[in-house]
């Protein structure tokens, strides 16, 4: 039996100078104490309630205990809800009521009972002095270990000091030499994939192009819905990637058996790991994956339906006088380009306030109402010469296919693919 002790403030008096953090403990199944952390050893807590009051708390004995982090528009982490979603931004307010956190400029608000962890990102500085102080650089793993996570932070300029200073000969070594350099090395144009164009082209739609195929492998792990995967193969030296960076996660350290798993077990419980922990960028690493159902309902109910049939023509979005909205026709119907469409449907903001896509309110997508006939749409496509409404949006049918789709790409926050797409200029 959980005991709960009330004490004395005079006790505590020598302790008022404390700075005090901020703490949640659930005692048992709907008690919960908040208040200032007033002292906490191994195993007991003492907290100081809204009214003053102070309690000894024996955490072994509680079912939850959480210490709120700091909040503010320079605190960027995670909100986990009791629901399992894994919310990534800007921690606006961590309070025992509520939570704010900003998420792609969207600003979420959370009543406390339907949170279960915030965390925060350690600064990149704290990080990189631990994983420094902890790495022998003589060791081709450790050191290789440094430089993946450097690039994972996007620290390239510091990864390349490191690999310059670097004695180590090793074809992973050398490796990660060429990819740091050929991100620091800025791309020739005629390294560029351009896009076949059926009309002339403006200057500003050369400097367009169509994904790689590795690119569309990894609109595809982003775009997996983890309860309806596709089939996917994760290498072994993906699995082993994993082990390298998260090996230390205190999930790990609960399920001994966790890192077998990884090494040997189903690729379907592996990827589902990675998206667990926020390790999106191994997907760089995935290969072969097949089409996830969100993007099959793209392919058959949007885009090869009658987004480049009726959007895409040569009269339309897909000619020079486009416009910045540009559909690509080449290759036809291969996902190169019908992801390269995606892409432009996701960046391109033709109105701030009136997104082509709206995974909130699909009906009021651009996409959707640019494609009604005017007296039908609540925000109606430009009066343009030569446009006609789209015949498969007439229909029930034709409107909830598109609704379906765009429901099955909601995910919060949308991920933001690390790929360096060009779009044109809205005017």
């Amino acid at each position: 039996m959980f005991q709960l002790l009330a004490i004395s403030a005079l006790i505590f008096l020598t302790l008022a100078g404390v700075d005090a953090k901020r703490a949640i403990v659930e005692i048992s199944r709907g008690v919960v104490l908040t208040g200032d952390v007033i002292r906490q050893d191994e195993n007991i807590l003492v907290l100081q309630d809204g009214k003053g009051k102070l309690h000894v708390i024996e955490l072994d004995k509680t079912l939850r205990f959480e210490i709120l982090v700091d909040s503010g528009e320079d605190k960027f982490g995670t909100v986990i809800l009791k629901d399992g979603r894994r919310l990534r931004g800007t921690i606006l307010e961590n309070e025992f009521e509520e939570v704010f956190v900003r998420v792609n400029g969207i600003e979420l608000h959370f009543d406390r009972t339907d949170v279960e962890l915030v965390t925060l990102d350690p600064p990149f500085e704290e990080s990189y002095s631990r994983i420094i102080g902890d790495t022998n650089f003589e060791d081709v793993d450790e050191f290789r270990f440094l430089i993946e996570w450097l690039i994972y932070k996007n620290k390239f300029e510091l990864a390349k000091i490191h690999l310059d200073d670097c004695t180590l000969t090793s074809p992973r070594i050398d490796s990660l030499r060429r990819r740091v350099e050929l991100k620091l090395t800025p791309r020739p144009k005629n390294e560029v994939d351009v896009p076949v164009f059926v009309s002339k082209p403006s200057e500003a739609q050369i400097e367009l192009r169509v994904l790689t195929p590795k690119e569309v492998s990894l609109i595809r792990a982003y775009e997996s819905n983890i309860n309806l995967l596709p089939d996917i193969n994760i290498s072994d030296k993906t699995r082993r990637k994993l082990i390298q960076e998260y090996g230390n996660d205190p999930l790990f350290q609960r399920d001994t058996t966790l890192r077998t798993t990884v090494l040997e077990g189903d690729d379907h419980v592996v990827f589902r790991l990675i998206r667990y922990l926020n390790a999106e960028h191994l997907y760089e690493d995935i290969h072969e994956i097949d089409e996830p159902v969100a993007l099959q309902l793209f392919r058959t109910h949007v885009h090869d339906e009658w987004l480049v049939n009726r959007c895409g023509t040569t009269d339309c979005h897909g000619g020079a006088n486009s416009g910045p909205f540009f559909l690509f026709q080449e290759p036809k119907l291969s996902d190169q380009s019908r992801y390269a469409n995606l892409l432009t449907l996701e960046l391109l903001q033709i109105n701030p306030e009136l997104p082509l896509i709206n995974y909130d309110q699909p009906y009021h997508s651009l996409l959707m109402q640019y494609g009604l006939d005017r007296e039908e749409a609540r925000h109606p496509h430009p009066d343009v010469r030569g446009w006609k409404p789209v015949k498969e949006l007439q229909t029930v049918e034709g409107r909830n296919a598109v609704i379906e789709w765009i429901q099955s790409m909601r995910q919060m926050p949308r991920p933001q693919y690390p790929i360096d797409f060009p779009l044109l200029e809205v005017n």
